[in-house]
């Protein structure tokens, strides 16, 4: 058996550079005091102060996890993540550091630290192979922002030389370990990792080389949209600042940047691009603007935007033209969201040009406009009266306005405009006397347009590929626009119909024929599904005899169209990924849009193969086309991988699979090309293998054991259910379900021993009911994972447990775990028979279709012998359905390292049980699932110097009060039903109309420093929540009921507060402390509280004043006792005849006597009362002695 390649002997023979630096370096001891010591103390006479110096202990060996000998380099193939084998290191390097701290509690004492701070040199082994790069690392499974730290990658090509770093420490003994992908740290800090080398993981992406064409190779011009969103092109990154009505910030975030590099989203998915398409030459950029009405006469045109920002402000003023966010068309909602995004901001799209530019981009602009109305309309759908046409090109808010602009803001940046696009049902508008009033103001369009960007930047018009050539009753009317010396070239958006298959597969012979025939060619389809015949001069598809020829009208004119005058360039083409897309590519997959439909005879499952033949067949057949110049693939989305689509920032995520997008659909590796490389490994030559209908993409595949390339390949057919077999001598792979079928005779079946048919029927014990399936999850940081299947059909529940090395989303997992169940459940029976050698052609995998006993069965052959003559085959059912993968994406949320630091606040709640112990705690909110450090400088030490607390990990409902309409009557302990807060908050809250969660956990929130609890939620907008139906004040905070104001905290404490238990020590002192990376350090002053006040009642009696008081809990009705003396002290303090007399009692009570003489009219009393060691509140009575009233 051929294995894939260890790194075994890999490591045997660097065994010098490796074992020299693992036993001299990195797991050699450090002495326990690298510093000498410099004293105790010192003795200052002029200051009369005491300083000590404290040494913290050193490090005397660094814990890491280190790479050892024989253990595997993992294989990938695609995106995964690694965990890295250390395979090289040096000596810790240790700096010492002097820090001055202040007094702690006597002012007469200072202190003096040295701290030391140790950085190591390694390097850590990645896979084995050529990567691209590495996306994401993890450090202990927390996201590491790799631009902090000192390092070198090296892809593992073949020529990679030795690092220079390694070479200084081993010098002769270098390894320059090519074919391997490692990283090399310089000066990595161990201190932010208590001083142990971190648990580093990798996310590495290694595309192979494809099996058959390469088409990404081919692209030379891409349609890059959406077009929409207001800063969607920004090469900076803006951000959104959330405000109260009063003007103050309650939460700031990125508006454009989603990814791991922390730059704008334009400028990282620019580098995607040119990854995907390395000989890119040039780009149409979508721009769009908005129409209101499917009728001219009251369609206007303006940009638009998402939100009037009345609560928020954007890091640039958006401005489109003269129009400003007030003035602009605000984009209708569905449900929460807006319908499209705003329209791109002038400077952002400026500056988006300019990085094209610089990166040697030839850009034609590509403005159009989109339908906001229900159901999102085509805007070829627009049509109207000709006395309208002017009006609409002409008015204040008309057609020409939108074009104009463009036309100036770009004419030193572009190379081309499109002064219009598939405006099919306008242009198409005529008068009585068969003139085209559309066509004649695009025609003054042009001119217009030409006169302000010059001879340089080249114009055209992109038809729609059914409004290029004529009219169904034959008029060019056209014709006058292409032969208008403005316009310099023909520009089709082609999508012209080139199948008309209903078979389960197309092949790629019949798209590359379908171009010079079927419909538009040699017929066209009536409404009733007939077949019309036509000829050249009609055939809407024969674009070359178009070209090729004058035009004549109806009316016998012949039109201003010259033969080959001008050149042809498809200004847009491209396929969704859905089944049958070559059927029909002008279809559009969307559920929510009105033309959103799926290709005729579609199961509607997405295919990625047929997207990539199609478009490999497109550029084929045209490309080097005299005819032709240019070709722009649809689409490209300026939205960055893996964002978008796979975490939940836009709404139309769940369009990616089966759309016109490219994006992420040709970078991920062929199932074809991994089986390949494994073959290869093995020794076995490309040429001897044959791949069938394989071209599947694969996101990511990770082998980090020993495996056989046999084992390795029946991994993968587990997952993706293909077959091989040798034929003659090649080894062939065949993908199952998209198989063509040959039916049997069932008459020319031949006996043997008197039987038809010999069937092997398995036992219900040997057919598997439940599975279990375990792979790497993607949405959870390639995190192994499980999802379970069931059939409950036997009696059999015996588990079934598979484990895949494969990259999958939790819907995918689900439905392959299903599709292995219903495989093994219809393959419950094998079935043998002879046939003659008529059916000599029949192979392995072929689908064969077979009568019985009057029952037509569908069956795959999975042997064929030879005996006598005869041809015997084993079959076993087959179901083709099981393969066909369609299943509903979740998106996930996701959070990047350069994201604004997260909602946070430290809460100063009353007294409250705990789970553990009964001490002080730190309470923080903090609104996000990232979890991040939580610092704390200790009381008046150097605010340099901050000691990690803890880690935020726990996501808390966090807001802002946006409104409070508090009742005037509110108390404590009662429902409020008349006051309402309206509440702003990132973090979702969920709905509730229940008063029976009045008196639970789940609805307690603390309201700037009330606490109450609510019955009522509901949600008014996509961050904005109205809360009602209170108990007001409770756990003794009824003092705070009629103290409220916009812009304070909302934090649902039943919502996971982060606690952290302090020394009691710490009360009353003031904190600073830091959250992450950010740069604030607000303070928290840890206040004494008892929950609850409480009143003093007195009475006075000849000479006597007797005092009496009922403490309680911050629970309603928890009323402290005298039996709990040991929980509870009184301190008493009188102020009485100018003297402040102490007492202490564990009573409720107690008596003074006062010589009515001598005493003033008045005592002032004070009472604390202490629960626990540390929790306090203090009451306060003013007693009136010379009334003898009670008060």
């Amino acid at each position: 058996m051929v294995y894939l390649m260890s790194f075994l002997s890999f490591l045997g023979n660097v065994g010098g550079a490796i074992g020299g630096s693992l036993g001299g370096g990195i797991l050699r001891t450090i002495g326990r005091f690298a510093g000498r010591l410099l004293g105790s103390y010192l003795d200052d006479c002029d200051s009369a102060q005491e300083e000590h110096f404290h040494y913290k202990k050193q490090l005397e060996v660094l814990h890491l996890e280190s790479g050892a000998a024989g253990r595997s380099i993992p294989v990938v193939f695609g995106r995964a993540r690694v965990k890295g084998q250390l395979i090289w290191a040096t000596h810790i390097q240790e700096t010492e550091q002097i820090i001055n701290l202040a007094k702690v509690r006597d002012r007469s004492e200072r202190r003096k630290q040295a701290n030391y701070v140790y950085h190591a040199d390694f390097a850590i082994a990645l896979c084995e192979g050529e990567i691209e790069c590495i996306e994401r690392i993890w450090a202990n499974d927390l996201l590491l922002d790799i631009s902090k730290y000192k390092h070198t990658l090296y892809r593992g090509t073949q020529d990679q030389m030795p690092d220079p770093r390694i070479t200084e420490a081993e010098r002769e003994l270098t390894c320059a370990f090519r074919g391997l992908a490692y990283i090399v740290f310089e000066q990595f800090p161990l201190t932010e990792f208590n001083n142990k080398l971190p648990s580093l993981s990798f996310e590495v992406v290694r595309t192979l080389d494809s099996v058959g064409h390469k088409v990404q190779e081919d692209i030379k011009s891409v349609v890059i949209i959406p077009g929409s969103g207001e800063f969607v092109y920004d090469t900076k990154i803006q951000r959104k600042n959330f405000l109260t009505n009063q003007g103050l910030s309650i939460h700031v975030e990125n508006i454009n940047s989603h990814n791991y590099d922390n730059i704008s989203d334009a400028l990282y998915n620019l580098d995607q691009l040119f990854s995907t398409c390395p000989n890119l030459e040039s780009v149409g950029l979508v721009i769009c603007w908005f129409g209101n009405s499917l009728n001219i006469k009251d369609c206007e045109i303006k940009p638009g935007v998402e939100d009037f920002n009345y609560n928020t402000e954007t890091s640039e003023i958006w401005k489109v033209n003269k129009f400003y966010r007030p003035s602009a068309k605000l984009i209708a909602k569905e449900g929460l969201y807006p319908r499209y995004g705003g329209t791109v901001h002038d400077e952002s799209l400026k500056r988006y040009i300019e990085e094209l530019k610089r990166r040697n981009l030839k850009v034609t602009l590509y403005p159009m406009f989109f339908m906001d109305l229900p159901g999102k309309p085509w805007r070829g759908h627009v049509t109207g009266d000709a006395k309208d046409v002017h009006d609409f090109f002409n008015k204040k808010y008309g057609y020409n306005k939108f074009i104009l602009h463009y036309a100036e803001f770009t004419k030193e940046l572009v190379d081309g405009l499109v002064i219009g696009s598939e405006l099919t049902q306008i242009t198409s508008i005529r008068t009585a006397d068969n003139r085209f009033p559309a066509v004649d103001e695009l025609i003054n369009l042009a001119q217009e347009v030409k006169k302000i960007v010059g001879p340089d930047i080249k114009l055209t018009y992109a038809a729609d590929w059914t409004e290029y050539h004529s009219t169904k009753d034959g008029w060019y009317y056209l014709d006058p626009l292409w032969a208008d010396p403005n316009i310099e070239f023909v520009g089709i958006d082609f999508y012209a119909p080139i199948t008309c298959s209903i078979n389960s597969i197309i092949e790629e012979e019949d798209i590359k024929n379908g171009w010079f025939s079927n419909t538009g060619f040699d017929y066209m389809v009536d409404k009733h599904g007939n077949q019309i015949m036509m000829d050249a001069e009609n055939a809407w598809k024969n674009l070359r005899h178009w070209w090729n020829n004058e035009h004549f009208n109806p009316d016998g004119s012949q039109t201003p169209w010259q033969p080959r005058m001008k050149k042809v360039c498809f200004t847009e083409f491209g396929y969704p990924s859905i089944d049958k897309a070559t059927n029909q590519p002008n279809v559009f997959f969307d559920p929510k849009c009105i033309d959103g439909n799926i290709p005729k005879n579609s199961t509607g499952h997405s295919d990625f193969a047929i997207q990539k033949a199609g478009i490999i067949n497109t550029i084929t057949n045209w490309q080097s086309d005299p005819m032709i110049d240019g070709m722009y693939l649809w689409a490209w989305d300026a939205r960055p991988y893996p964002a978008w689509p796979y975490y939940n920032v836009w709404t139309d995520n769940y369009l990616w699979e089966k759309g016109h997008w490219i994006n992420h659909k040709f970078i991920t590796n062929s199932l074809a090309s991994i089986i390949s490389t494994i073959c290869q490994n093995a020794d076995i030559a490309p040429e001897k293998l044959e791949f069938i209908n394989l071209d599947i993409p694969v996101t990511g595949v990770i082998f980090d054991k020993n495996i056989s390339a046999l084992d390795a390949i029946n991994l993968l057919r587990c997952s993706y259910f293909f077959d091989f077999y040798q034929r003659e001598d090649k080894l062939v792979f065949h993908k199952r379900g998209r198989n063509i079928f040959c039916d049997i005779d069932s008459g020319s079946i031949i006996p043997e021993n008197n039987q038809h048919f010999v069937l092997n029927q398995f036992t219900d014990a040997q057919i598997l009911t439940q599975i279990q399936l375990s792979f790497f999850n993607n949405n959870k940081k390639y995190t192994f994972d499980k999802v379970y299947a069931n059939c409950n059909l036997t009696t059999n529940h015996r588990i079934h447990f598979v484990h895949l090395p494969i990259s999958l989303m939790e819907p995918e997992a689900g439905h392959l775990a299903l599709s292995i169940l219903n495989n093994a459940r219809v393959e419950n029976k094998t079935i043998s028979f002879c046939l003659p050698i008529t059916y000599l052609e029949l192979t392995p995998c072929d689908l064969i279709s077979i009568e019985i006993s009057g029952c037509s069965y569908l069956m795959r052959i999975i042997d064929i012998k030879w005996e006598k003559m005869t041809i015997k085959v084993t079959a076993i059912p087959e179901d083709i359905k099981i393969y066909q993968i369609d299943y509903e994406r979740k998106v996930a949320n996701a959070i990047y390292p350069g994201s604004p630091i997260a909602p946070y606040a430290f809460v100063e709640l009353p007294y409250l049980p705990r789970k553990h112990n009964d001490g002080i705690y730190l309470d923080v909110a903090y609104g996000l699932h990232k979890p991040v450090g939580l610092y704390c400088n200790c009381p008046d030490s150097n605010l340099n110097h901050f000691e990690k607390l803890g880690v935020l990990a726990n996501a808390t409902t966090l807001g802002k009060v946006v409104r409070f309409n508090n009742a005037s009557h509110a108390s404590p302990y009662t429902i409020d039903r008349v006051s309402t807060v309206v509440i702003y908050t990132k973090n979702k809250l969920a709905t509730v109309d229940d008063e029976t969660e009045l008196f639970g956990y789940k609805t307690m929130a603390l309201i700037g420093k009330e606490i109450v609890t609510f019955g009522k939620c509901v949600q008014l907008s996509e961050d904005m929540y109205e809360i009602s139906n209170f108990v007001r004040g409770i756990m003794a905070t009824d003092e705070y009921i009629h103290f409220h104001r916009s812009d304070e905290d909302f934090v649902l404490i039943g919502g996971n507060l982060c606690s952290f238990e302090m020394d009691e020590k710490m009360t009353d002192e003031k904190l600073y402390l830091k959250v992450g990376t950010d740069p604030e350090m607000p303070f928290y002053l840890n206040r004494r509280y008892v929950p609850r006040a409480f009143d003093l009642q007195y009475e006075i009696r000849d000479n006597l004043v007797k005092v009496e008081w009922m403490p309680r809990d911050a629970y309603v009705d928890d009323w402290i006792g005298k039996t709990n003396e040991d929980l509870v002290i009184h301190n008493v303090m009188v102020c009485y005849q100018e003297q402040e007399i102490f007492f202490e009692t564990t009573e409720n009570v107690f008596v003074l006597t006062f010589d009515p003489e001598k005493v003033p009219c008045s005592l002032h009393v004070s009472i604390t009362t202490y629960i626990g060691s540390v929790h306090s509140r203090e009451s306060y009575i003013e007693i009136i002695t010379g009334t003898r009233n009670y008060w």
